[in-house]
């Protein structure tokens, strides 16, 4: 028994991911260290339970959150995959890509608890919407490009830059001074 919670000890503290398990009959929570650590707490200074991290979550992402679990307690749901953000130490948003099952009872009459993990995803959204406005960006210039080459009258070719801009920047106008 002390090997098998040893080699769950080193596995956990060896993953970049924290997991959870939320026992639904007993209505106990379980939240590993490392959830602590995506959020920049020490694990002794933040005890977590399912009221906390319900505020934690995002406005926009709560209903979200909220339907899955509904859905878990519905026998609705068997698993899911979704992003959506906690609130950290650092008065920043951390993306989270969270996963999770529902395990039920031996007769698969009821909801008996969900496990799961929680990855912080917040480089690789960051990183993503980088991604994003660079792409734009050459997009815009490649267009521009190609405008310039083929239009010789000033005008036209401001008001045909300002429409690039606008459509594929994004911006709802664009203004010259």
């Amino acid at each position: 028994m002390k090997t098998s919670e040893e080699r769950l000890r080193l596995a956990l503290d060896a993953t970049s991911e924290a997991i959870f398990d939320w026992d639904l009959e007993a209505n106990n929570y379980f939240f590993s260290s490392k959830l602590f650590l995506i959020l920049n707490y020490l694990p002794e200074e933040f005890n977590l339970n399912f009221e906390k991290f319900i505020k934690l979550i995002h406005p926009d992402d709560l209903k979200l959150v909220n339907d899955i679990i509904n859905d878990y307690k519905k026998l609705e749901r068997d698993s899911h995959e979704v992003i959506f953000r906690l609130f950290s130490k650092n008065y920043d948003w951390r993306w989270i890509l969270w996963k999770g099952k529902l395990i039920k009872d031996k007769n698969s009459s009821f909801s008996k608890r969900i496990v799961g993990t929680f990855a912080d995803f917040t480089e690789r959204i960051h990183l993503e919407e980088n991604l994003k406005k660079r792409n734009r960006a050459l997009r815009i210039i490649s267009e521009i490009n190609s405008v310039i080459i083929s239009t010789e009258n000033e005008a036209l070719l401001l008001n045909k830059i300002c429409n690039i801009i606008k459509d594929i920047g994004g911006y709802p106008f664009i203004w010259f001074g």
